[in-house]
């Protein structure tokens, strides 16, 4: 075997072994962000279904402001659902009278709750973003999570 033979071997076995290297990067990289998204959107589904079953299921409306919502359940007591969005370095909360509603894997990014009337019936809208917890500044955009959910429920009753 020649010395060029030799070098031919050892140029493929090179890339051979870079491709299969990229390839299992890729692989954990996305094993990874679908950890973090699956948690975030776990979260996400579970405020909406608690809100969309709690609003649906009331029998009188209270209050509404921009980040909070207050009503009485089908018995009569009072719930009340309270947004408060992330700043300095605190992961922000969604509350179920002062149960928090998301696990501290997530942060609020943007929670905006209100309650009008709309065609005879009491609608009340949710506009969501989760985003996952931690610092992300070191992190390509494809590995952040962040989930975005809006959706609007009448009143039953």
């Amino acid at each position: 075997m020649s010395l060029f033979e030799l070098l031919i071997i050892i140029a493929l076995f090179l890339v051979v072994t870079s491709i299969a290297g990229q390839g299992l990067f890729v692989t954990i990289k996305g094993s990874s962000k679908s950890k973090t998204t699956t948690k975030v959107k776990q979260d996400a589904n579970y405020v909406v279904s608690i809100l969309e079953r709690s609003v649906h299921s009331a029998s009188a409306f209270v209050t509404s402001t921009n980040s909070s919502i207050s009503f009485r359940d089908e018995v009569g007591n009072p719930v009340s659902f309270s947004c408060i969005v992330a700043s300095s370095g605190l992961n922000g909360a969604i509350t179920q009278n002062t149960t928090s509603l998301i696990s501290s894997s997530s942060k609020v990014d943007i929670c905006t709750v209100s309650c009008q009337p709309a065609g005879g019936f009491q609608t009340c809208s949710l506009n969501l973003t989760l985003s996952q917890t931690g610092d992300d500044t070191g992190l390509r955009a494809e590995e952040k999570a962040r989930i975005s959910i809006t959706t609007q429920v009448r009143f039953r009753n």
